[in-house]
């Protein structure tokens, strides 16, 4: 079953709409991505997906539950931005088990759950008693997130999860998510940035002026909207036009690279 968001539109105050006519559904086993600009209203749809903003109007359903329902936020786990402030206890241990904690696991069995956790995002077990606080960025964002998968949610909502990330911990997010996927958890990745997750999304919703201009492959995306794609994506897709072979999913530099060079080689002009 998946998340359900039925024509919402919210507002602060009297203010202009922040989100206008919202409709969209986010399958389990599915990955996709939300961009837009600074201040497009990502970050206040984001909230309404797990019921920390009600709609004034529409509904947002998780799994037949409406958002607002405790049950469906169990369902959803969020990952801000910043991790300093998801992070709180004494030890990454004690971090990663309040949130299964409260919901009643104890003993060996919280144990398990917080050890599968912290592997599954990539922590060694050699960092799980020490504060949060000594943690690298990159690290203080994986123990974050192995915190919400601790408490086995259907859904993840990631706000900008790639930011300030280096290579190390940016491929160990990467390698989470897929495995998140394959086990058939719903993820959506929020960015201002294309290529931040192009290659590990099947969809692209764009999100301008308070709605949803576009739903669709990343493929289209970097066609449809060239300035917001990638330098790279952008390019592939152009030479796409021109009758150049290369395949969409050779998004990163180095592939694009040797893509390219196939190509221009075919035509003789390498």
């Amino acid at each position: 079953m998946p998340i359900q968001v039925k024509n919402i539109s919210f507002s602060y105050s009297n203010d202009k709409p922040v989100l206008s006519g919202i409709s969209i559904c986010l399958n389990r086993g599915e990955v996709s991505g939300l961009m837009g600009d600074i201040g497009s209203g990502k970050s206040t749809l984001i909230r309404h997906l797990n019921g920390l903003l009600l709609p004034d109007s529409g509904l947002v359903i998780v799994d037949d539950i409406p958002a607002s329902n405790k049950k469906a936020r169990k369902l959803v786990g969020v990952l801000f931005q910043h991790p300093s402030r998801q992070l709180f206890e004494q030890t990454v241990f004690d971090d990663i088990a309040f949130g299964p904690k409260n919901y009643g696991l104890k003993g060996n069995d919280l144990k398990k759950t917080v050890f599968e956790a912290a592997d599954l995002v990539g922590l060694g077990k050699e960092l799980l008693d020490l504060s949060p606080h000594r943690l690298s960025g990159g690290e203080k964002k994986l123990a974050c997130f192995a915190g919400i998968i601790a408490c086995s949610p259907r859904y993840l909502i990631l706000d900008e999860p790639f930011s300030g990330l280096d290579s190390v911990s940016r491929s160990r997010m990467v390698n989470s998510i897929v495995k998140l996927k394959a086990s058939g958890c719903g993820i959506l990745i929020a960015s201002h940035h294309f290529d931040t997750f192009v290659g590990l999304v099947d969809r692209i919703l764009f999100l301008e002026n308070g709605g949803i201009v576009y739903d669709g492959s990343p493929e289209s995306f970097a066609s449809d909207y060239p300035l917001q794609s990638s330098t790279i994506a952008a390019l592939i897709s152009v030479l796409q036009r021109k009758g150049i072979d290369i395949s969409p999913t050779d998004f990163t530099v180095e592939k694009a690279f040797e893509a390219i060079l196939s190509a221009c080689k075919k035509e003789g002009t390498g």
